[in-house]
């Protein structure tokens, strides 16, 4: 059993407290990545001065705590215009996957909706996989945009209280898939429309039982210029048109792991953790869960 409270007090510097919840994020943080290869997360680096300066600049801080005191999953939230910004969501390796996230965010809704605030809001790092975890969690996406200090990509979610946002399109421009089938990855690239309902069947050549492991696009380009994905794909073997067989798992292909450090303009716009691709049915399969 655990409960949930608010445990901001930003006129008073509790030493022990932060201790303990940077202690918490660093645990939840460090080797928290489904997928090897990525810089690591900046939560794995945490300290109790983060902690108290977090809540001295105005935000809040949310734990969970079980029936001896300790604190087994916390967030903070920082107050925007119109929403709360949710940030460095933490739970304890040992009390991950017992519902402690979802406890926790809709504590904190409960609480914006009490103050009048229509919206929880947070940017996911789609290369961690972190969009899939949020939408089971009711988020929805809004706009995908390319960090700033890292090679990798985010989408910005947003949980409401009233009606959802619409869907989001995927940008037009050269689209990388990839598909993992008998633990290798293949991948394709073709050129497409923004769209914001599945788009046509994968190509012919694709295994029956293929998951799609993700979805990169290249904005803008055309293509012509499918030479310039294409040769970040490695040692492979084209299976059928437009479908390339690299022949290896999916943690062996650094392009896949992180493609922005092959390619800045690149947006990753969706990556499914290793034993959660969607599957593909059938020798024809159409793609589900393309979006995060």
């Amino acid at each position: 059993m655990f409960t949930v409270t608010d445990e901001t007090t930003p006129a008073v510097r509790d030493d022990a407290r932060a201790l303990e919840i940077a202690a918490l994020t660093r645990a939840a943080y460090t080797g928290s990545d489904p997928l090897p290869g990525l810089p690591p997360p900046d939560g794995s680096f945490e300290t109790a001065d983060d902690v108290l300066r977090d809540l001295a600049s105005g935000q809040r801080l949310w734990a969970a705590r079980d029936s001896a005191g300790h604190a087994v999953a916390a967030l903070r939230t920082v107050t925007r215009a119109t929403s709360w910004e949710v940030r460095r969501v933490s739970v304890l390796p040992a009390w991950q996957g017992r519902g402690v996230t979802r406890a926790l965010i809709d504590h904190v809704q409960r609480a914006a909706r009490e103050e009048r605030i229509p919206s929880l809001c947070l940017d996911a790092v789609v290369e961690r996989c972190l969009p899939d975890l949020y939408r089971r969690l009711g988020f929805r996406p809004v706009r995908v945009f390319r960090a700033g200090d890292k090679p990798m990509t985010e989408w910005h979610m947003e949980r409401r209280h009233d009606d959802p946002s619409p869907p989001a399109a995927a940008p037009a421009g050269l689209h990388l898939r990839w598909y993992v089938a008998h633990g290798r990855l293949l991948a394709s690239v073709d050129h497409r429309a923004g769209e914001t309902s599945a788009p046509a069947a994968p190509p012919s050549g694709l295994p029956v039982g293929a998951r799609l492991a993700g979805v990169d696009v290249l904005p803008g380009a055309g293509p012509g210029d499918l030479g310039r994905l294409s040769r970040h794909l490695g040692p492979g073997t084209t299976a059928a048109e437009g479908l390339y067989a690299l022949g290896r798992a999916r943690a062996e292909v650094p392009f896949h792991l992180l493609p922005r450090s092959y390619e800045p303009r690149l947006i990753c716009l969706a990556r499914h953790a290793p034993g959660r691709e969607p599957l593909l049915h059938g020798p024809t399969p159409t793609e589900k869960g393309e979006h995060p």
